[in-house]
């Protein structure tokens, strides 16, 4: 989340002054962060025009996401904090990428400070993404070669993403890699659940967009049930997110008493759940493959220290789940495979023995601390 991009720079000698959006229909609003948001940070709201016009044109492609509207204010009011504040960098954290293009004017006023660009996950290189008309990709690449010619320097969260991006435009020396976080002040006071109690929990945490499908998941609690008709003594699914479409696919693979539907939770509830859980579940599309995604949901996982049951092709996912020695991995294709690591899981047979230097990279205060040495780098007169 963006909160982990600056929570902790202020750690570092850095002093960030952010421009956020007053609301947005688009991204929610999460009231259980109003509180971490607000303390000791310097965050000043500008409007954000978001309605059936916004979302319509983003729908159409003419524009580069339905926040464009959010761009004349916040444009606005980074000046006035730059005509207030000596400022000595600029950074921008997609998405959505409008906030790349408030930055992006801001260089153009102000070619003397130096731009970092994050990009969550790859913007027009998404291979999620499917256009309907052939002419949006190309108009939108012009936009994001812009911002990364412009930019002095690019991070991404994963070594594939980097590979994309210099695959299509160049500039490997100005790209780098800092990946998803999480905030261990998150959970110092949660409260856990251990033992070896029953039925086990496991808990996906999220949405699924894109090509992700909780369908293997439930082909594999089907082989479980062909396989042992009190299964539900020993194990239980939880869904804390939007299943949307794939909501029939529970009745269709005759899974409904291992599932559970808690459906959308603020952020604070959602740590709560996570907690309470034995273990958890990280669901990727079988393809592309390798994978360049790594969910930020995933890094909550690492938090907790509970066995993970990564669903994935090779890539990004699997890499870290063996790095860390958080859990086990099967592929999205193999359901006997996921049926086989649930087992495993539920029968106490997966002894989680973290290495902590690994899972340390992907706390905020890591992040903080590397982006630091980046904005040193290249304030350094």
């Amino acid at each position: 989340m963006a909160l982990n991009t600056i929570k902790y720079l202020t750690q570092y000698g850095w002093e960030p002054l952010t421009v956020a959006s007053n609301h947005s229909r688009e991204f929610g609003i999460d009231s259980s962060t109003i509180v971490a948001v607000s303390a000791g940070l310097n965050i000043t709201r500008a409007d954000s025009t978001e309605n059936f016009i916004s979302r319509f044109l983003n729908w159409l492609g003419i524009v580069p996401d339905a926040m464009f509207g959010w761009r004349t204010g916040a444009t606005a009011v980074a000046r006035e904090l730059l005509a207030q504040h000596k400022i000595e960098a600029i950074i921008s954290r997609a998405n959505p990428i409008t906030s790349h293009l408030i930055a992006l004017t801001i260089k153009r006023i102000h070619p003397e400070l130096p731009w970092v660009v994050l990009f969550g996950d790859p913007w027009t290189q998404n291979p999620y993404v499917k256009y309907r008309w052939p002419w949006i990709k190309p108009y939108r690449e012009k936009i994001e070669r812009q911002i990364l010619n412009t930019a002095d320097t690019v991070i991404v969260t994963t070594e594939l993403t980097k590979q994309l991006i210099i695959s299509k435009y160049g500039l490997a020396h100005k790209i780098h890699v800092l990946p998803n976080t999480y905030d261990p002040s998150e959970f110092v006071h949660l409260k856990t659940r251990s033992g070896t109690s029953s039925p086990v929990v496991l808990t996906y945490a999220g949405n699924f967009y894109g090509l992700r499908s909780p369908e293997p998941l439930l082909k594999a609690l089907k082989i479980l049930r062909e396989q042992d008709v009190n299964i539900i003594e020993h194990l239980k699914i939880q869904f804390v997110g939007s299943l949307a479409k794939f909501i029939n696919l529970i009745d269709q693979h005759q899974v409904g008493d291992l599932v559970k539907i808690i459906g959308q939770l603020p952020r604070a509830r959602t740590l709560e759940v996570l907690a309470q859980s034995d273990g958890f579940i990280s669901i990727d599309a079988g393809w592309p493959v390798p994978s360049i995604f790594l969910p930020a949901k995933l890094m909550d996982y690492l938090a907790l220290n509970k066995p993970i049951l990564a669903i994935t092709p090779d890539g990004e996912v699997d890499q870290l789940i063996r790095a860390t020695r958080t859990g086990l991995v099967a592929s999205p294709d193999d359901p006997v495979a996921i049926a086989n690591a649930l087992r495993r899981i539920y029968q106490h047979q997966v002894i989680v023995n973290p290495d902590m230097l690994a899972i340390e990279r992907y706390s905020a205060v890591s992040y903080a601390r590397n982006l630091a040495k980046l904005l040193e780098a290249l304030t350094i007169k």
